[in-house]
């Protein structure tokens, strides 16, 4: 099996986006036992019962979030947001997928957060300081 740096790509991520990820793995991805890409979360759209269910199912899956990455060791859980330049729309984000990811996965301890980006717009750092948010630049 690939490593996670080698894949070819990672879900839905764009092309400069995936460069940004691809750095990073190469440089953490030895200090976690595995990771997931662009995984569903939170509720999505139902267009209601007059509809099929397998119609229902692909509105609801294709509504939904999806977070970039998550990394895990042992219990520990990183939710993971990779951007060329890392703003508080990103961290609006990671603060939506770490409501989410409690009400998906209660009794877990809390996923840690993290953007991982290639530049960050000005005040983004002391805002995600505030908020416990990890970045990473690369």
């Amino acid at each position: 099996m690939p490593r996670p740096s080698e894949l070819p790509s990672y879900g839905s991520l764009f092309a400069p986006e995936q460069e940004i990820l691809r750095r990073w793995l190469k440089l953490h991805e030895d200090e976690y036992e595995r990771f997931e890409f662009n995984v569903r979360i939170g509720p999505g759209y139902d267009p209601g019962e007059q509809h099929l269910p397998e119609i229902r199912r692909m509105a609801m899956l294709n509504t939904q979030r999806r977070i970039d990455a998550i990394a895990h060791r042992g219990a520990e859980v990183t939710v993971i947001e990779v951007k060329r330049r890392g703003s508080l729309a990103a961290l609006g984000q990671l603060a939506g997928y770490d409501h989410f990811w409690r009400e998906d996965h209660p009794g877990d301890q809390p996923a840690k957060l993290l953007l991982i980006a290639g530049s960050l717009a000005e005040g983004t750092d002391a805002v995600a300081n505030r908020m416990g948010i990890l970045i990473n630049l690369v």
